[in-house]
């Protein structure tokens, strides 16, 4: 019976220990920078549109308050092969409210690619994303305290 009952405390005491390192990491992981560096010939990522911190996205044409802003960008440095050109394109836009999805609503982000190539085989992507004014009440409901995501494919192509 000791033996069961040093197994159970050991065990405990390991899960405990893996929950505190667990907490420690997510309290400081807001200090850690991240760096997407795309590196396949076809390649996607997802994201979740956000604001920065204590600021508001509203709609292209909104008037801007104190704390909003009508657009949000994101930046991705691409490896590219020599002799290819790079393809962004955005898709599987979702709105998550509270009580319901909108999957694949295309139209109601607005995104601009901008392309720069720092070398032969490399490119920082600079993607712009802002939100389309609403035309009616289903739309403005869709998007009123709504969380957005999308995916982003990096293409490359052989020029011609």
């Amino acid at each position: 019976m000791r033996p069961l009952w040093v197994s159970f405390f050991v065990f405990f005491g390991v899960l405990f220990g893996t929950y505190l390192v667990y907490q420690n990491w997510l309290k400081n992981d807001s200090n850690l920078q991240y760096v997407d560096n795309i590196a396949f010939s076809h390649a996607t990522k997802i994201l979740k549109l956000s604001a920065p911190s204590g600021k508001r996205l509203v709609p292209e044409g909104a008037v801007l308050g104190v704390n909003d802003i009508d657009h949000v960008e994101y930046t991705f440095s691409v490896d590219i092969e020599e002799g290819h050109i790079l393809e962004v394109q955005a898709s599987n836009v979702t709105f998550k409210n509270a009580s319901e999805s909108f999957y694949n609503i295309d139209g109601m982000l607005l995104f601009n690619y901008e392309i720069e190539m720092t070398n032969n085989n490399e490119a920082i992507v600079t993607v712009t994303v802002s939100l389309k004014m609403p035309a009616n009440e289903v739309e403005h409901a869709m998007i009123q305290g709504s969380s957005v995501s999308f995916q982003l494919f990096f293409n490359q192509e052989p020029s011609i």
